[in-house]
């Protein structure tokens, strides 16, 4: 996976001459503090960050995955308006929404032997698809529990901030 970087939401999201990146003043570097902001209020710091979305040891992506359980299958087909999602993404988002995440290592398994995703899924099946529900300019926003990173100790609570941009 690559180094996965965002828009800090204590931060007004701000565009290059270009129009087409944010400032580097506005997203999380490489190496800086990072807060990530969870719905119930519990806060996560990450004092040097790597980029692979990892805070106080805790993976975003599978947060963002238990936020948003139950509406997971909603995310992915409003994301079919604008991205093609793999089926097996559906499938263990099925799964999750329905409660039986016990089967979720089984579904990976069956994608990744029939050689339709790479072998990681079947280990790495839920950090998967946290990336694939949050991980484009356009998915973590329309989550009803999107990421939110900030760059300082957060002074507003998770319903007041914005949703975090990935912006890798």
């Amino acid at each position: 996976m690559g180094f996965f970087t965002w828009t800090l939401a204590d931060r007004p999201a701000q565009y290059d001459k270009s129009g087409t990146d944010f400032l580097q003043k506005c997203k999380l570097p490489y190496g800086g503090r990072g807060y990530l902001v969870a719905p119930d209020g519990t806060v996560y710091e990450e004092k040097d960050y790597e980029g692979y979305g990892i805070f106080d040891g805790r993976d975003a992506y599978d947060l963002v995955v238990d936020w948003n359980r139950g509406r997971i299958q909603a995310a992915l087909y409003n994301k079919t308006r604008h991205k093609k999602v793999e089926q097996v993404f559906f499938d263990l988002a099925k799964a999750i929404d329905e409660g039986r995440d016990q089967d979720c290592p089984g579904i990976a398994a069956h994608y990744a032997d029939k050689g339709l995703c790479g072998t990681y899924m079947k280990t790495d099946w839920k950090r998967c698809l946290g990336i694939e529900i949050a991980c484009d300019e356009m998915s973590n926003a329309m989550l009803p529990f999107p990421i939110k990173i900030t760059g300082a100790r957060p002074k507003r609570p998770y319903k007041d901030l914005p949703a975090s941009v990935a912006c890798q």
